[in-house]
């Protein structure tokens, strides 16, 4: 599936809207947009480099943004603003009503799906390293992410604070869930006395 935004109709893919939605919101360079992305869309969209680059050429190439040479010492750099069509193309895409189906993409949640082919001790340890896992993405969010966001807020935009803050309580809420996963698996099973229903 292409991320591409197309010309004919100004329609972008997710990954297109989320590099030009991080130029609106000021990030400038690849660099810039990569940090951004790690600090707040990470835990719900990825954006690895060589995306970013990608779609950084194909979007000026549709002129949703214009870029110029700011070279720094040798490295060559390249800084981008968003153009009118641009803030038209993503203003579209936002306003969409293809609400898609909620992915979660996770190796952990798959493994512990398949964890009835584990001793029950592995399983225990499955559970544990998931709920240690979003113990360690509660602090990210509260060290990292959520400060990442007020000043974000500060600058005018206040929906990656909103969409922060949900981050930080979807792992507030794994970890409550594991912890109740782990007490039931540590619970030996009752057994039934004869004659009682």
């Amino acid at each position: 599936m292409s991320t591409a935004p197309s010309a004919a109709t100004g329609t972008l893919g997710n990954t297109a809207a989320a590099v030009l939605g991080m130029v609106a919101l000021g990030a400038r360079s690849g660099y810039d947009i990569q940090r951004a992305a790690e600090r707040s869309v990470r835990f719900f969209w990825a954006l690895g480099a060589p995306q970013v680059y990608a779609e950084l050429k194909r979007l000026e190439a549709d002129g949703l943004i214009a870029g110029r040479d700011d070279a720094r010492g040798r490295r060559p750099r390249r800084l981008y603003e968003i153009t009118e069509s641009g803030h038209g193309a993503l203003h579209h895409w936002l306003t969409g009503n293809d609400v898609a189906t909620l992915e979660i993409r996770d190796g952990e949640l798959l493994r512990l799906f398949l964890a009835d082919a584990l001793e029950p001790g592995e399983a225990l340890d499955l559970v544990a390293a998931i709920r240690e896992r979003s113990e360690h993405g509660v602090e990210v969010f509260r060290s990292e992410i959520l400060p990442a966001a007020e000043r974000a807020s500060q600058a005018g935009a206040d929906f990656p604070a909103h969409v922060a803050r949900f981050g930080r309580e979807l792992h507030e809420f794994i970890v409550g869930w594991c912890y109740r996963l782990e007490t039931e698996l540590e619970t030996p099973p009752q057994p039934s006395r004869p004659g009682r229903r």
